[in-house]
């Protein structure tokens, strides 16, 4: 029914995907930063966790890039 009444939901949530998927990487890199990285015990830090983490971020942050460039939508 609401596909009925809304033709473009759909549509709408693909163009904001990409404006989702930065919120939720700036929001961990947010938590990682302050809780864990700057503010936690350097003894409870694991070094393979934190590079693995940190290039899943940078990875997927260039990706995002790409796909605001690609996708001629307003950049945030």
């Amino acid at each position: 029914m609401i596909q009925e009444e809304f033709p473009l939901i759909d549509e709408l949530k693909e163009m904001i995907k990409p404006y989702k998927e930065l919120w939720n990487l700036c929001a961990e890199y947010k938590e990682k930063y302050e809780d864990a990285w700057q503010k936690g015990y350097l003894k409870f830090l694991d070094p393979e966790e934190v590079e693995s983490d940190h290039k899943r971020m940078l990875s997927t942050a260039n990706k995002l890039l790409n796909r605001f460039e690609n996708l001629k939508i307003p950049k945030p």
